[in-house]
């Protein structure tokens, strides 16, 4: 049966050794006892969330012929291989897709220092009834009905 193997390669390797490192994990992905069709490096993402600590990822798309006995080895191989951060597997009943793979959403994750801190930062800030010690009731609903 084919399946469609996507995985993440770790951004600690260097542009340059990207394709080696694809290589590498094909070798592995046959050695599990798959047969590759199709190779498709989709580039340097950023990840939703921090995984090992790692920000990045290239994305790299396989298609693989591959057996039902050897799905468990498969599997266990690209869960204990250095060069994949997470991978995901799916079958694929109509065959591999002739158009190419491409990106068709893509919302950039928040983060601390991200839209969220600006927006908090742009809000003005709202008069707050300030309470001081030994003012009269007059004096503090005076502010409240200011704020009103």
């Amino acid at each position: 049966m084919l399946y469609e193997i996507m995985t993440i390669v770790p951004a600690t390797v260097a542009d340059t050794e990207v394709d080696g490192v694809i290589a590498t994990l094909g070798k592995e992905i046959e050695s599990a006892g798959a047969k590759l069709e199709k190779t498709e490096n989709l580039g340097k993402i950023k990840l939703a969330y921090a995984i090992d600590r790692q920000r990045y990822g290239y994305y790299v798309l396989f298609y693989a012929e591959v057996e039902a006995e050897a799905m468990p080895k498969l599997e266990q191989t690209l869960r204990l291989s250095e060069n994949s951060l997470r991978h995901m597997v799916i079958a694929r009943e109509g065959g591999i897709p002739t158009a190419p793979f491409k990106l068709v959403a893509y919302t950039q994750p928040l983060s601390a220092e991200g839209r969220r801190g600006a927006e908090r930062e742009a809000r003005p800030k709202s008069d707050k009834k300030e309470v001081v010690a030994g003012a009269t009731e007059e004096v503090v609903a005076a502010k409240v009905e200011e704020v009103a």
